[in-house]
């Protein structure tokens, strides 16, 4: 099978599932529906293997295949990009997206929706897949509008829940900002370049201005920013735990807040790798996005330390984690792009297996205990407690979820963090802050996750609770994921020569991060095992920033009840004003009409002095007329 072949079966093989589950409905069993969505995950993860597998970059380091030209114009070609990041980005995809497709089996056994939910699932991977290989910009934002509308329609699956659908209706609002910038900065590359092709992109992109290439980059950034829930547009992600956690899973691990992360990545390597441009043409670029990261990180860690929603937690979590990623792609500017962007995709397939894990174990305990507590505090971890002994395997997998996000060796999130640090330690002396903020919110990060795990699964239960063990076809893929947190480095390295998954260790790095773990363990020990938070707390001020973080900085409450109206009214005052000068227009050119017709209705008044008399000034007029035009040179 040639790679065009295998690309066109990757790319439509979950749409005509998609289609085909969509379009029988309920009139097919549901053990059919699970089937025909099992075994087109797992065809579409082997195709990503087997592609991976035989592709040579040394060969092919770049591949386009323009298959099916569409409406025959320059930026509207299918064409596929196939380099070391879109084939890691597929393997992430696949691989989550089967996963998730076999823990739903249980987790949704008692849903009737069952068929939507299945149909939306693979439009999803379909979306996301396309993204990751798209070769055209015009490509690229179609399938981002797909991803946008499966994430959409999925935070909202049970949009009978008013909460639900809220949810699903922020999120779409929202990422149209960004989405609606990212539009224009494509249309603004299409003027400049005169080409959407990122193969054609590679020769012509050094022919604009910086100033303008600087623009257009952050507009493309704008995009991500919605999407991949970054400071100031991340406030749908914490609602959009109104989905099944299923979902939460395939969004935080491989799909929607991935493909901002993926955009920014792509156009650092077109730019800076392919192009051959120096980094200091795009640095008004590096380093908004640099500013961007760091400050979601850090805020999204502070925040995910005060709440008691346990999917709310891990949503802080993944902010703040795509805000490593985005710290990483802006330091092109000060250290060797190649590393930059190694680090942030490095951190990026870590991620998608821990963050995978934390969800899917989490959905073990909300599916077991949302029949006896109910609905609005099966999430909440002030009613959970002791259930290390009740489900010692979920236990397991979300400990192992936990440290790898902590950093503990030997786990996954451990290469990729010391990866991180090692790169904003080589920025120390240039931008100090960055380093601080980041070492800061890698600290901030092991107490958040530790709290939880030691709230959930170790400490005294705040209520007995019989819960029933969750069936195997939900355990047994995070399972699976909880030991690829120790093998998954491992194994992409074993599949991408090109990036190092697994590197020499620094000892500088080696020591800080270990370090800050420690301090992380202690902290945690001290605050909520031996309970001194509660004397620390009694202070006023310590009580006043807990709240504040507890409610996010008001930044929602701000958006909600100020930023909101304002729009609302200042769009309302303008389309009033609109509609006042249509109205005055067209009374005043009514009034016209009327004036004018009832001005000529007097001369046709029957007499034939009164015509005569027209007609004779008429003639003359048309002499003057003529007289006068003689003259004129």
């Amino acid at each position: 099978m040639s790679i065009a072949n295998t690309l066109e079966t990757i790319l439509f093989l979950p749409l005509i599932g998609s289609a085909l589950i969509l379009m029988l409905g309920k009139r097919i069993e549901r053990r059919v529906i699970e089937f025909i969505s099992s075994v087109i995950g797992l065809s579409l993860l082997v195709l990503v293997v087997y592609t991976v597998i035989t592709y040579n970059p040394h060969e092919n380091y770049v591949t386009v295949i323009a298959t099916l030209p569409l409406l025959q114009l320059p930026f509207a070609n299918l064409e596929f990009l196939i380099d070391p990041l879109s084939l890691v980005m597929l393997l992430v995809v696949s691989l989550i997206g089967f996963i998730v497709i076999i823990y739903s089996i249980g987790y949704m056994s008692e849903d009737p929706d069952y068929s939507r939910y299945y149909s939306l699932i693979l439009l999803f991977l379909f979306g996301m897949s396309g993204l990751v290989i798209s070769g055209n910009f015009f490509l690229f934002y179609m399938f981002w509008e797909v991803v946008g509308f499966c994430s959409f329609s999925l935070i909202g699956f049970w949009y009978m829940r008013p909460k639900a659908s809220r949810a699903g209706i922020k999120a779409f609002i929202t990422t149209r900002i960004g989405d609606t910038l990212m539009l224009a900065g494509i249309i603004l590359l299409f003027l400049n370049a005169g080409t959407l092709s990122m193969i054609e992109l590679m020769d012509r992109i050094r022919f604009i201005p910086p100033t303008t290439l600087n623009l257009i980059l952050l507009l493309l950034f704008a995009g991500s920013v919605g999407k991949s829930a970054q400071f100031p547009l991340h406030v749908w992600l914490p609602d959009a735990m109104e989905g099944p956690t299923t979902v939460s899973a395939l969004i935080h691990a491989a799909t929607m807040v991935k493909a901002g992360v993926y955009l920014i990545a792509r156009v650092n390597i077109l730019i800076l790798l392919y192009a051959g441009l120096h980094s200091s043409l795009i640095s008004t670029f590096s380093n908004v996005v640099l500013i961007v990261g760091i400050l979601s990180s850090f805020l999204a860690a502070t925040i995910a330390i005060t709440q008691y929603d346990l999917k709310g937690v891990l949503a802080y979590s993944t902010i703040s984690q795509l805000g490593y990623m985005f710290t990483m792609l802006g330091l092109v500017s000060y250290i060797p792009p190649k590393l930059a962007i190694e680090s942030s995709v490095v951190h990026l397939t870590s991620h998608a297996v821990f963050k995978a894990l934390l969800f899917l174990s989490a959905g073990c305990i909300i599916h077991s205990i949302e029949p006896i507590l109910g609905l609005e505090v099966s999430r909440d971890i002030r009613y959970m407690g002791g259930f290390a002994k009740k489900m010692p395997s979920v236990a397991l997998s979300f400990l192992f979820g936990a440290l790898a996000l902590s950093g503990f060796p030997p786990f996954n999130g451990f290469w990729s963090k010391d990866f991180m640090i090692e790169n904003v330690m080589e920025i120390f002396n240039r931008n100090m802050a960055v380093t601080i903020v980041f070492v800061m919110t890698s600290f901030l990060s092991v107490i958040y996750i530790l709290r939880v795990t030691y709230l959930v699964f170790f400490s005294k239960p705040r209520r007995e609770l019989e819960v029933h063990k969750p069936p195997r076809i939900m355990t047994y893929p995070i399972l699976i994921l909880a030991i690829l947190t120790l093998l998954s480095p491992f194994l992409f390295q074993a599949l991408f020569k090109e990036i190092k998954f697994v590197e020499v260790l620094d000892f500088r790095s080696l020591l800080l991060g270990l370090t800050i773990v420690t301090l992380g363990v202690i902290t945690v020990y001290a605050f909520y095992v031996k309970k001194l938070w509660t004397g620390i707390l009694s202070y006023k001020a310590f009580s006043i920033v807990r709240t504040t973080l507890y409610n996010a900085y008001y930044i929602d409450y701000f958006y909600e009840h100020f930023l909101v109206p304002a729009v609302i009214w200042v769009f309302t005052q303008v389309s009033y004003s609109i509609d006042l000068l249509i109205n005055k227009g067209i009374e005043s050119s009514s009034a016209l009409a009327m004036w004018l017709s009832m001005t000529i209705r007097r001369t046709h008044n029957g007499r034939i002095f009164t015509y005569v008399s027209m007609y004779i000034l008429g003639l003359l007029i048309l002499l003057i007329s003529s007289v006068v035009w003689r003259w004129i040179p």
